[in-house]
């Protein structure tokens, strides 16, 4: 059919050659054509001049019938070049069919996507190529004909047998034989086709017209071609006749089915990021995702985001397994498996029970806070070599140095601080504040008068999603003006008490201060001497070794911004600029150093309340610095020989915290007490191996204000439940061991037998 506009142009053109000229010009698009070789096709019987002087004349009738524009003709080429005023109904089907054959998919029966197209492509075939056009008199031409004929028949069986699939596996049986049935009408002589009605039939419980079906399969084959069906027809045959094959159990009594959590406010931006991540996930070649950034940046919300939307592909599910601290399990593997909703069995190691789970399973692992786990990566990468089907997101501030890994940057969302006030209020980072503010302060609007005031915010934030969300929340208490304002020189203002976020999210300085304590102190050192350090700067002018900035930019702290050139993040240079003191933080949680007994207990009874809900059994160690004696002195002018400055005790306090897990506490009780508190002690050893790592690491000697110092330690430990059901009382038996550890002039490790 050709159609200009709603008129019909079927029986408008003169001859029949003028018809299969527009179909083979149209078809043959992609390139311009000769003219020798189109009268050639057109008109094999005659004489070149013959042919080319009809050709002239058939160019003339067509464009006659459709108008100058579609056809550009020169003195040696002919070219079809309708543009986006033409549609051709063979294009699209084609284009349609393809798109699945290019698309990066797990598998073709599971994509909705690519169901989407074959639905299209086969809608649109309503007939053979060119049925109603035929040449007698031109073999080219009905040779090119029947062979896109062919080729396009191809292309439906196949979608029609794709379709097929997707819809068993949906269990929408209906639709499924529907597309089965049509595939077998057109090709009666193909046993796949008759494979896919049977298979259909049985799973939807018509089991007598499956063997029908297999019955009329026989006859045709032995009266057409004179042969039995293959093996593969006669075993699904006795399957069916057997009653082997039902349908599979529904969804629901999977075992597997997903924990993706629901999130309660609007997602912005993020569109490049996003398109990169679902290009990742239908991708089977890509098996490792890791989000990278600073603290902050919405690694775990664009992981959420993305999974969601791509869940379709993974039929066992998506899982979500956050690696936060106070959660059951020390090691990877038993973190993955409760996560995945496993009871951890003792009888068995946690790794085989972790593979015996994804044994075969099509799913999808959203791992967050992985920069704890950097070690155990290698458990990840066993994963992946084991089971072909299970894809891991991980979310991390720290790189995972891995070839394998699909590293993708997240960075903060766009803002306009340009003039144009449109651009700016349709920024995502501003969306994200207004979105938020609304919260916050009900009514309020930007305008014009505060505009500019929220693009400072978001700029001095540089667009960091957390950063936006706390200034917007600061709004209860301080105007878009103040807030800019302090953002200039405080990262203070940046706080919320708001209880939907959790606790390490309600403070910039907290959060930054958990990625903090992991840093080892040569490269705290770096980072505080480079935030004296304004804008851009080199390599050469930072004064740091290549291997420290590389290591910094690797955990996030530092952002590479061409070849040998380098920045801090606004945020990090007023966080690292306020450490240079490295004084004794007020308040935080977990692996965070606390000051005063009050808090120290607040925490142990939290501790005390979780132990005794999931059944845990937890530590509280006391640590007494009894001597701080000086070793060797290098003289300054500042410290007189023999005395310990307070920056001594500061610097115990920090390397104690770096042997700490990220469920554990250590507070400052007195001038030289340490306490320490570690959740979640179900094997013995992982409480010797913090405090042997602790007892190691003060046995080493510190370094202050230029002065070498040796500390001296006696240490005492108690365990819950065994040794109290109180915080106070687990204390006091804690101190007990530490009184004895003087006594014996030794490190005292108390564990009872039950341990």
């Amino acid at each position: 059919m050709v159609r200009l506009g709603d008129q019909d142009l079927g029986g408008v053109f003169r001859t029949r050659k003028e018809r299969a000229l527009l179909a083979y010009l149209a078809v043959e698009n992609h390139h311009p054509l000769r003219r020798e070789a189109l009268a050639e096709l057109l008109w094999p019987e005659r004489p070149e001049g013959y042919a080319r002087t009809n050709l002239r004349q058939a160019l003339v009738g067509l464009r006659r019938v459709i108008g100058e524009g579609y056809v550009q003709v020169t003195d040696e080429l002919i070219h079809f070049k309708g543009g986006n005023t033409a549609w051709l109904d063979v294009g699209e089907f084609r284009q349609a069919y393809q798109r699945t054959l290019s698309h990066q998919h797990p598998s073709l029966d599971s994509c909705p996507d690519c169901a989407r197209q074959l639905e299209r492509a086969v809608e649109l075939y309503r007939g053979d190529f060119l049925e109603e056009v035929s040449l007698p008199d031109s073999p080219g031409f009905q040779e090119w004909s029947v062979f896109h004929r062919e080729q396009h028949l191809r292309y439906l069986l196949s979608a029609l047998g794709a379709l097929s699939d997707y819809y068993k596996r949906q269990r929408d049986y209906e639709t499924a034989h529907q597309h089965a049935w049509r595939y077998v009408n057109l090709a009666p002589l193909e046993e796949s086709a008759h494979r896919q009605v049977m298979n259909v039939l049985a799973l939807s419980g018509r089991r007598s017209a499956a063997m029908e079906q297999f019955n009329t399969c026989r006859s045709l084959l032995a009266r057409e071609l004179g042969v039995e069906p293959a093996a593969e027809t006669l075993a699904l045959y006795e399957l069916i006749r057997s009653g082997q094959l039902v349908e599979p159990p529904p969804s629901g009594a999977r075992l597997v089915t997903g924990n993706l959590p629901s999130q309660l406010t609007s997602f912005y931006g993020r569109e490049s990021e996003m398109e990169q991540l679902e290009q990742c996930l239908v991708n089977p070649e890509c098996r490792l995702i890791t989000l990278i950034g600073m603290p902050g940046a919405g690694k775990t919300r664009l992981a959420m985001q993305a999974a969601r939307r791509k869940q379709e592909y993974f039929q066992d599910g998506v899982w979500f397994i956050d690696l936060k601290e106070g959660l059951p399990g020390s090691g990877l593997a038993e973190r993955l498996l409760y996560g995945l909703g496993v009871t951890v069995q003792l009888a068995a190691p946690a790794l085989e029970q972790l593979f015996r789970q994804l044994h075969k399973k099509r799913c999808l692992l959203v791992v967050d806070r992985f920069e704890g786990y950097l070690g155990e990566t290698g458990l990840l990468l066993e994963i992946l070599r084991r089971e072909a089907g299970v894809k891991i997101m991980v979310a991390s501030q720290e790189r995972v140095n891995y070839q394998s890994a699909c590293v993708i940057p997240v960075g903060g969302l766009p803002y306009q601080s340009g003039d144009d006030p449109a651009e700016a209020l349709e920024s995502p980072a501003v969306q994200l504040f207004l979105g938020r503010a609304r919260h916050t302060r009900s009514g309020f609007n930007i305008e014009s008068k505060n505009l500019a005031n929220v693009t400072r915010i978001c700029r001095l934030v540089e667009g960091l999603p957390l950063g936006v969300e706390l200034a917007a929340s600061a709004l209860r208490e301080l105007s878009s003006e103040q807030i800019a304002f302090q953002l200039e020189y405080d990262l203070g203002v940046l706080h919320t008490s708001l209880q939907d976020l959790p606790a390490e999210q309600r403070s910039m300085s907290l959060a930054l201060e958990r990625a903090w304590l992991r840093l080892p102190p040569e490269l705290q050192a770096r980072l505080i001497a480079l935030a004296q350090q304004a804008g851009t700067f080199t390599a050469e002018a930072s004064g740091a070794s290549q291997d420290e900035l590389n290591n910094l930019v690797d955990s996030s702290w530092l952002l590479s911004v061409g070849p040998g050139k380098y920045r801090l993040h606004h945020l990090v240079r007023l966080f690292a600029a306020g450490r240079g003191s490295v004084e004794v933080p007020e308040t935080g949680p977990a692996q965070t150093v606390l000051p005063g007994k009050g808090t120290f207990i607040d925490r142990l009874e939290h501790l005390i309340t979780r132990a005794e809900r999931y059944g845990q059994t937890a530590g509280v160690v006391l640590v007494s610095l009894e001597e701080i004696k000086l070793e060797a002195v290098i003289p300054d002018g500042n410290t007189p020989a023999g005395s310990a400055p307070r920056g001594v005790t500061q610097a115990v306090l920090r390397r104690v915290a770096s042997c700490l897990r990220k469920s554990d506490t250590v507070a400052l009780l007195d001038r030289d007490l340490l306490g320490l508190v570690l959740e979640d002690l179900s094997r013995p050893e992982d409480g010797l191996r913090v405090t042997q790592k602790v007892c190691n690491a003060l046995s080493q000697s510190l370094v202050v204000e230029s002065q070498r110092y040796q500390v001296s330690v006696c240490m005492g430990v108690s365990i819950y439940p065994k040794d109290a059901a109180a915080a106070e009382a687990l204390i006091e038996r804690a101190g007990i061991a530490l009184r004895n550890a003087r006594q014996a002039g030794e490190c005292c490790l108390m564990y009872t037998e039950e341990v």
